[in-house]
């Protein structure tokens, strides 16, 4: 494969996360998907273990093996190669110390009247979902009691910046 000086080369990160031969069911919520991968991302994208992440299978047309192995085994929910996002560490961390602290506070579900819609994404080259509402509640009085205690400490600790 030729790519000329200067091309610009996308990777359609959001495309290949549909793929059912790489995620059966794509649209369907199913963290037990990756309950193999134990390491973090940035670990399996430029790790020497990168191709045990995500396995994308080259279409029938593509022949090269060697070059499948480089371009189609790879971990790309960061990006890749020289541009991967350096803020990888940080937005791992970060994602998964906050949805453990939402999950262990809070119960969600799911509105009776406003079901959601798995397919309500924006079209842009940063793909979020669109706007939906869900029931939230806390899990008891206890859980309730700490969420205000620790809200306190930090309205407390963002005083000095007002």
């Amino acid at each position: 494969m030729f790519i000329p000086k200067d091309s610009v080369v996308w990777i359609g990160i959001w495309t290949m996360h549909q793929d059912p031969s790489l995620y059966p069911e794509p649209e369907k919520f199913n963290p037990d998907r990756f309950i193999k991968h134990t390491k973090l991302a940035n670990e399996y994208a430029v790790g020497a273990e990168w191709g045990n992440r995500d396995k994308f299978h080259a279409p029938s047309w593509f022949n090269n093996s060697k070059l499948t192995l480089m371009l189609f085994l790879h971990h790309y929910g960061y990006g890749a190669g020289r541009r991967i996002c350096p803020g990888v560490h940080l937005a791992e961390r970060s994602m998964w110390r906050i949805t453990a602290k939402l999950l262990w506070a809070f119960e969600f579900s799911e509105k009776p009247d406003a079901p959601l819609d798995v397919n309500a994404y924006n079209s842009a080259n940063l793909v979020r979902p669109l706007e939906y509402t869900v029931n939230v509640k806390p899990r008891s009085a206890a859980h309730l009691a700490v969420i205000k205690r620790e809200l306190s400490g930090a309205m407390e600790f963002l005083k000095r910046y007002d």
